[in-house]
């Protein structure tokens, strides 16, 4: 019976270590340590905005690659018979092998073969097929530039518009996601904050109890005091409610689903860091060269495609004239050797519009689009360079706001001391250290919401440079 009653008080501490065991490996489990560089690598991994971004890219070099395929060789296949009453009409084949070269201009080959009782002599083969070898040239349109060639050359600018495309997607992704970073680090310092100052007022609500007890103290300052401690408290619940938020943010940034389970995120990176890093990028944006945003790039790009279309609808104000030529086999096999000067067919193709009003307008048209660009990019340059400007002198601003305010920090903080040290020699009321402490917190806070606004403000300015130098 003892030996049962021992081996029952072994399993409930045993059971105990398991399950806090359990506890602390679901906790290891949902909890993710990072730093500003892995927490980028990882957006830009996980993030479905990366990958989208990334589709761009792709999506323009897959663009170029399919117009490249309008200059792949053709091979054509035509064949016709006609048979009626027993009597061979006539069977008529033609093959060709079609190689463009630049523009309008083709190097062909191929075979024909027609018999029968009632061919067109045209048509007809005395050898069993006839070989040819030929060239096609569009001597006005087409000469310089025709639509397959504009195709290629704009599937070539398309590559920066859609690489340009890609970093705007992509810098916009930085921007927001390392902002939710920033306020995030903001929160986590807010509720180390207020959690200092509750742990000073739990002090101060301990000591005077204490005091009280002895009587040295009057109970209604213990009252007094445990107002400011529940109030500290409350402080701090809703900081953690912050801290959680922008923990969700930061969750969602990385694997952009929601989780089951939300990972807490912890970090060894402070605010405090990367203001001091800001400061720096904020004095090297007088002296580095401007960097061109991808939005103007993108805007360039779209204009090289605009002056290759202007250039295509010029050219196709032209007339048509398409010449060509065969040399003529005089046997089965095509031979350079066997063919002949004397054994060819050639034709001329011409053609011209009468009023030629539509060719004209279209140009027209191009024009006005390369036109429209070139404003909206001047346009866009502007508006960039003058919310370049803003943000300078808003941030210069914000640096001596931060300066007043850390000498109105440090002038607190010696109020405060001053008044505590005033209520230790009884010459002071405990209403006086609240309000110095208050005061100090107010401070405290104030300071870490502008540290706050200058990041922001350089984040913007890297935002707007298209960098993407976010980790400054």
């Amino acid at each position: 019976m003892m030996l049962k009653m021992s081996i029952n008080n072994f399993k409930l501490p045993l059971v105990v270590v398991l399950l806090w065991a359990s506890n602390a490996i679901v906790r290891a489990q949902n909890t993710t340590t990072i730093n500003y560089t892995s927490y980028i690598e990882t957006l830009i991994a996980n993030n479905l905005m990366a990958q989208k971004a990334n589709n761009e890219a792709t999506y323009g070099a897959l663009n170029f690659k399919a117009a490249q395929g309008n200059f792949d060789p053709t091979f054509n296949l035509n064949y016709a018979n006609k048979f009626y009453n027993g009597d061979n009409y006539f069977s008529v084949l033609s093959t060709e092998v079609k190689q463009q070269l630049y523009t309008s201009q083709y190097i062909k080959a191929g075979y024909t073969y027609g018999v029968g009782n009632n061919i067109n002599p045209e048509n007809k083969t005395y050898a069993q097929v006839q070989p040819y070898l030929g060239v096609e040239l569009g001597l006005l349109q087409g000469m310089r530039i025709d639509k397959k060639r504009a195709e290629v050359l704009k599937a070539k600018a398309y590559v920066n518009y859609y690489n340009a495309e890609k970093n705007i997607q992509l810098n916009m992704l930085l921007n927001e996601g390392t902002t939710r970073y920033m306020d995030w680090l903001y929160t986590k310092n807010l509720l180390t904050v207020n959690e200092q100052f509750m742990q000073t007022s739990l002090e101060r609500v301990q000591g005077i109890t204490k005091l009280a007890l002895a009587g040295e103290k009057a109970y209604i300052d213990t009252i007094e005091a445990t107002l400011l401690l529940q109030a500290r408290k409350l402080e701090v619940d809703a900081s953690k409610i912050e801290l959680q938020k922008t923990n969700n943010d930061i969750n969602f940034y990385i694997n952009s689903v929601p989780n089951a389970v939300t990972n807490t995120i912890i970090t060894n990176d402070d605010l405090e860091a990367y203001f001091n890093k800001a400061k720096q990028a904020f004095n090297s944006f007088y002296s580095a060269e401007t960097p061109l945003n991808p939005i103007l790039i993108k805007y360039n790009a779209l204009s090289k495609v605009l002056d290759v279309n202007t250039k295509l609808q010029r050219e196709l104000i032209k007339p048509t004239l398409s010449v060509s030529y065969n040399f003529l086999g005089n046997s089965n096999n095509l031979n350079p050797v066997q063919l002949s000067t004397t054994n060819y067919k050639w034709g001329v193709n011409f053609s011209v519009p009468i009023f030629v009003r539509n060719a004209t307008n279209e140009y027209k048209k191009a024009q006005l689009q390369t036109k429209n660009n070139n404003l909206e990019l001047e346009n866009k340059n502007n508006e960039i360079n003058n919310k370049l400007i803003t943000y300078k002198q808003s941030g210069i601003i914000l640096l001596k706001q931060i300066d007043n305010i850390n000498t109105t920090r440090d002038f607190s903080k010696q109020l405060f001391i001053s008044e505590q040290q005033k209520i230790e020699n009884g010459e002071s009321s405990l209403f006086m250290l609240n309000t110095r402490e208050n005061k100090l917190l107010e401070t405290e806070l104030k300071l870490l919401e502008y540290k706050l606004k200058f990041v922001k403000t350089v984040l913007a300015i890297t935002y707007l440079n298209g960098d993407f130098k976010y980790g400054f």
